[in-house]
Order: C-alpha cells, then sequence, then structure tokens
C-alpha cells in the first residue's frame, strides 16, 4: 500500500495485515478508521521507511479485537479529543492478549485530551518506540486507558 486511497481500502476489510511499501509516505485526506472484529496488524515493509502523516488535521483510529503496529512513524497527527496519531481500542481486556506497537516513531502529534501520541483504551505493549514534540493536556506521549498509565518516549 502506497497511497492514502489504498490505505483506506486495505484498512476496510475484514481481517488481515496491512503492509505500507517502502519508502512510502501516506498523507492522510481524512480520518482513517478502522473498524474490525478481528485482529488488524499495520506494518512497514521489512526494510522500508513508512510514515503516516496526519497533515495536522486527522488521526487514526482502530477497533479491533488485537491490534499490532510495527515500524511506522507517524507525524502531523491531531484530535480534538484522545490519541493524536493514534486510537487504539481492543476488545481484549487482559495483558496476555495486549495490542502490540512496535519500532515506531510518533512525532509533532497532539491531542486536546490525553495522550498526544496515542491513546490506547485497552491494553498495549509498547516496545521499542520513539517521539518527541507530542502535546496534549495529559499524557503527552502514551496514555493506556485500563491500566491508567502513561508511557514516555524519547
Amino acid at each position: 500500500v502506497s497511497t492514502f486511497n489504498a490505505l483506506m481500502s486495505a484498512a476496510s476489510g475484514s481481517s488481515g495485515t496491512v503492509t505500507l511499501c517502502a519508502s512510502s509516505q501516506i498523507t492522510l485526506g481524512a480520518q482513517l478508521v478502522v473498524n474490525r472484529s478481528g485482529a488488524f496488524t499495520l506494518q512497514c515493509a521489512t526494510g522500508g521507511s513508512c510514515t503516516i502523516n496526519g497533515n495536522g488535521r486527522f488521526a487514526t483510529t482502530i477497533s479491533a479485537s488485537t491490534v499490532s503496529i510495527s515500524g511506522i512513524t507517524f507525524i502531523n497527527g491531531y484530535s480534538s479529543n484522545n490519541g493524536g496519531a493514534i486510537t487504539i481500542s481492543s476488545t481484549y481486556s487482559s495483558t496476555s492478549q495486549a495490542s502490540r506497537i512496535q519500532y515506531c516513531s510518533f512525532i509533532n502529534n497532539k491531542a486536546v485530551m490525553t495522550g498526544g501520541a496515542v491513546y490506547v483504551n485497552g491494553f498495549a505493549d509498547i516496545i521499542n518506540c520513539s517521539g518527541s514534540n507530542n502535546q496534549a493536556a495529559q499524557c503527552s506521549a502514551i496514555y493506556q486507558s485500563s491500566a491508567g498509565t502513561c508511557t514516555a518516549l524519547y
């Protein structure tokens, strides 16, 4: 996937993995909404450099049983509520079925309320992620509502 329209189409599927093409930058032209009953995986092609640009106006909202995001840089996301780059709602409510965000970067994202970079309604493992200049009234980085924790990004 290398364009906004292709990403929207792939994300609307019922299940499976969406892989961004290596060296792609996708600028969101609208809110990216993923609503699946099964698992959702968003990843960058092996060895690639993939960016999702919120264009200072949009964020990504994902609702799925479990969510896995790997190797993507999220820049310039905006939410008038929670999760400047991403809001994740997972239907699993235990740490054994936690969503996973790994090897991602979050830069210049803003949420008016909570989670300047990411807001997780559920549990998530955050592995080797970095970030800078993310802003929110509460928790400028990653907020997990189930645990009530704020994870810093460096």
